[in-house]
């Protein structure tokens, strides 16, 4: 039983990763920093983050 249950939480290997070829196909998207950022976060990061930003925004107008 024991033995079921680990081969149904193992996970198998990709069948097939991309070759150097492949991906030198692919051209490169180069986005603005702040672009790659809000890709990078969650919705919940990104608020956070847009706060953050705002606040020091502002501390650094009053300096």
């Amino acid at each position: 039983r024991l033995r079921d249950e680990a081969a149904s939480t193992s996970h198998s290997p990709p069948s097939q990763l991309l070759s150097a070829s492949r991906r030198e196909d692919r051209s490169e998207v180069t986005l603005p920093p702040r672009k790659r950022l809000d890709i990078a976060l969650g919705p919940r990061d990104r608020r956070a983050h847009a706060y953050t930003r705002l606040l020091m925004e502002a501390e650094a107008r009053m300096s």
